[in-house]
């Protein structure tokens, strides 16, 4: 029994002697090149080691790295303990996927210093863990603010690697040229990456999880973009994206969830600059979706989801941009969904968006110049509030749940008041449309402001015209659609004009039908014109005609159809927009319409007989230097003569 247990005592003795004899020690300041592979394994570094210029570390798959923990990270301190990497020449730590390459503390407890990546270095890390690191005050004093786990000032590459438990940020990255594709930095005590990028460097984040740090990305730039595409930014414990300074970014198909302030913010005073691009992204469950001041041209949010927010959806702070908020959907939100602040008077479009069922207004609005187009804005506390503007404003094809359009400077018309968008399934979210939808072929005309895609992916213009919302509807078989004359109209009695209309191709020839009173009754323009979207009405009406209609009939199958949307107008004495006019308006050819601007000459005159009535467009543009004025008016240069008799 005393020989086995000295055989036993032995084997173990020479089982340690073994895995000691096996590791590699590297004292405090070793320089350090050629490959550590997996015989000496695990490599201890016991303080700095450096990788000189020119030089290059080759780490195999399956070695480990421990390094010393220290209680003093000041590297100007005479009592600066902690083990770490500089890479003045080139890292490269490439594992598998079944075979990582670990960075970690020698022992159970503490922390080690960091990776540093100096000016003009290259580190490649494929496969590696990097946990329990802190960071290295005054390694570059100029800098040091922005170290981590990793610290780059140099090209640097990860992919595939876990950055995680570290006692500050997990990445840190100054003057570097960075992609950074399908890592995990999670569970950091500081930002999972904090980075500065001048206009010399790019960064690029792929594919990667950023979860339950601090901040999630802090991001400053000069003169660059960093790109996010297909990231999730999770449960990060203020911000899951937080702009400081300057900063231009690209944020593509990403979900930033749960993030316990700010799914995307700025610090301070920072702004977000022109060409960023916030696109197909998802800011749900955290104190706000995203809010952001943005300055300069180009600057677009499209296809994004602000969803459940604890209180508002997105806030924009315009400081002298002209930001587009495209094809969203914003629902669900404690306070307003959509807030608009603004400090200068460029312009901004917000098109095409579904905004429904927030706590506040559906859009809160402190802004000059608004360009509201095919959004629907329904089941909020209220559509809009109260726009404060100088008569730029304006809002066109909209569908509100209220009867009034608050503040705007010019309604243009489409709208839709107080009219259910007849959504899919609101119980589950489902804001597409049923196919009774009145939303369905009922935005605007203006093609410059769509985007080739919907929401869900699906073709933007699937009939000729857009729909309103976010999303289009997809509808099958043929069909026929009416663009001119659609919408109030007016038209010259005693002369032409095209009827215009879109159709599908399984429809060869179409019949055209004019109603004087509203659809009470109907004539035949043609019995029989082919399928190519144009026919010239050569005959019409001289007379005057306050709701007239246009229906356009598949001769094959009369279901397929479509119809002016709203009453247009035929007046026999029509003055047109910018029409200059003088002699004689005569009680014979009465009344007169003047559709927009009417101009009297300067030395000419215009004497209006006594009975002669004169009709003026209506409109709610105010501006008559806007392009998109829409009220008749009479302006007077030269002379006018209106002398009537009691």
């Amino acid at each position: 029994m005393k020989k086995f247990t000295t055989f036993l005592i032995l084997a173990a003795f020479i089982f340690n002697a073994n895995v000691i004899l096996s590791q590699t020690t590297i004292p405090d300041g070793t320089n350090i090149s050629g490959t550590w592979d997996i015989a000496g394994s695990p490599y201890i570094v016991e303080g700095e080691a450096i990788v000189q210029e020119d030089a290059t570390l080759l780490i195999e798959s399956g070695v480990t790295v421990k390094f010393q923990t220290g209680t003093d990270f000041d590297y100007s301190s005479p009592t600066f303990d902690a083990g770490f990497l500089r890479i003045n020449g080139s890292l490269q730590a490439v594992g598998t996927e079944n075979d990582s390459i670990l960075f970690i503390r020698d022992g159970d407890t503490g922390n080690w210093g960091t990776i540093f990546a100096n000016y003009g270095s290259t580190l490649d890390l494929s496969y590696c863990r990097v946990s329990n690191a802190n960071r290295i005050i005054g390694i570059d004093p100029n800098w040091a603010y922005r170290y981590g786990a990793i610290h780059a000032f140099s090209n640097i590459t990860l992919s595939n690697c876990l950055i995680k438990d570290n006692l500050n940020n997990g990445i840190g990255l100054h003057h570097s040229d960075a992609v950074i594709s399908n890592c995990n930095v999670c569970s950091n005590s500081g930002s999972g990456m904090s980075m500065f990028v001048d206009s010399y460097h790019n960064v690029s984040i792929l594919y990667s999880k950023i979860i339950n740090n601090v901040n999630g990305l802090v991001i400053s730039t000069l003169g660059s973009y960093v790109i996010i595409t297909d990231c999730e930014i999770l449960s990060n414990s203020t911000n899951g994206i937080c702009l400081s300074g300057s900063a231009s970014v690209k944020l593509f198909n990403s979900s930033i969830k749960e993030n316990a302030e700010y799914g995307i913010r700025n610090l301070s005073t920072s702004t977000l600059h022109s060409g960023s691009i916030i696109e197909n992204c998802c800011f749900e469950n955290g104190k706000y979706g995203l809010m952001l001041r943005v300055q300069g041209t180009g600057i677009i949010f499209k296809n994004n989801y602000f969803i459940e927010n604890g209180e508002k959806g997105a806030s924009i702070y315009n400081r002298g941009g002209n930001p587009s908020f495209i094809g969203n959907v914003v629902y669900g939100n404690f306070d307003d969904g959509l807030s608009l602040f603004s400090i200068t008077n460029t312009a901004q479009l917000i098109s095409n968006n579904t905004i429904v069922n927030n706590g506040g207004y559906g859009i809160y609005a402190l802004a000059t110049n608004l360009s509201l187009e095919n959004n629907i804005i329904w089941g909020n506390l209220a559509s809009i509030s109260n726009i404060t503007n100088n008569g730029a404003s304006y809002i066109r094809n909209c569908v509100l749940q209220d009867n009034n359009l608050p503040g705007f400077g010019s309604d243009l018309g489409g709208n839709l008041l107080n009219t259910y968008p007849q959504f899919s399934d609101t119980t589950n979210n489902d804001f597409t449309l049923l196919p009774t939808s009145p939303c369905i072929n009922a935005g605007s005309f203006n093609t410059s402001i769509l985007d080739s895609t919907d929401l869900a992916g699906n073709p933007r213009l699937s009939h000729g015209r857009v729909d309103m919302g976010a999303y289009e509807y997809q509808q099958t078989g043929e069909w026929l659609h009416l663009v001119y004359p659609n919408w109030k109209e007016i038209l010259d009695g005693g002369t032409s004009d095209t009827i215009r209309w879109i159709g599908s191709e399984g429809v060869s020839n179409v019949k055209i039908e004019y109603s004087p009173e509203n659809g009470g009754s109907w004539e035949t323009i043609t019995s029989s014109t082919e399928n190519d979207g144009e026919f010239i009405w050569g005959n019409i009406p001289d007379v005057d005609v306050c709701a007239a209609k246009i229906r356009i009939i598949d001769n094959n199958n009369a279901t397929i159809s479509d119809v002016t949307d709203t009453t247009f107008f035929i007046a026999s004495n029509l003055i047109a927009n910018g029409e200059q006019v003088s002699g004689t308006w005569s009680l014979a050819n009465s009344p007169y319409t003047v559709e927009a601007k009417a101009i009297i000459p300067q030395g000419q005159t215009l004497t209006i007989e006594p009975g002669v009535e004169v009709l003026f467009k209506t409109g709610r543009n105010y501006d008559y230097n806007l392009s998109y004025f829409n009220m008749g008016t009479l302006k007077v240069e030269g002379k006018l003569i209106a002398e009537g008799t009691a």
